[in-house]
């Protein structure tokens, strides 16, 4: 498993844990704040390449992994979400200490060093819900009788967020 040079989750109170602000990072946030204009303005292309270029300088940057691989994601490209986000998921659980208990202690959402690592998990499982989605979806096309497997495409579209089309519509 990789083990990241600057990321480290610490003990802050009783079973909480936060990932720490390495001063490193305080010139990528900086940047990081420019990839989120360039995307607030709808120049995605832009966002990307900033942050693929915070990732070139410091590749366990979490916010930077977890927003181009969401990116990604939003663009439909998968192929390339899915790698930046098990990233981004690997650092944080490299950063798991052995005397964290698993159950017991937690790395909470209210600590906003954490949020990245969170949501790259989050975003990541949304990208294997998506792929299941699609193959299932395929399995449909080849045989639309196949038993069980329309039930679970419904399930699996209300909770990815899609509206189930209405086949009157159709």
């Amino acid at each position: 498993m990789i083990k990241p040079q600057y990321l480290k989750l610490e003990n802050v109170c009783p079973n909480e844990w936060a990932f720490n602000r390495p001063p490193q990072w305080e010139f990528f946030d900086y940047k990081l704040e420019k990839a989120l204009e360039a995307e607030r303005a709808g120049d995605e292309e832009g966002a990307i390449r900033i942050y693929l270029e915070l990732l070139s300088a410091c590749p366990e940057y979490l916010p930077a992994l977890n927003n181009v691989g969401l990116l990604y994601q939003r663009q439909g490209k998968l192929d390339k979400a899915i790698p930046m986000l098990v990233m981004a998921v690997v650092l944080g659980l490299a950063c798991v200490p052995d005397e964290f208990e698993p159950g017991k202690d937690m790395i909470p959402w209210h600590w906003e060093d954490n949020r990245a690592f969170l949501r790259a998990y989050e975003n990541l499982g949304s990208c294997h819900l998506k792929q299941a989605l699609d193959a299932f979806e395929h399995l449909l096309e080849l045989n639309p009788g196949y038993r069980g497997v329309g039930d679970l495409v419904s399930q699996l579209r209300k909770i990815c967020g899609f509206e189930e089309e209405n086949p009157e519509q159709a």
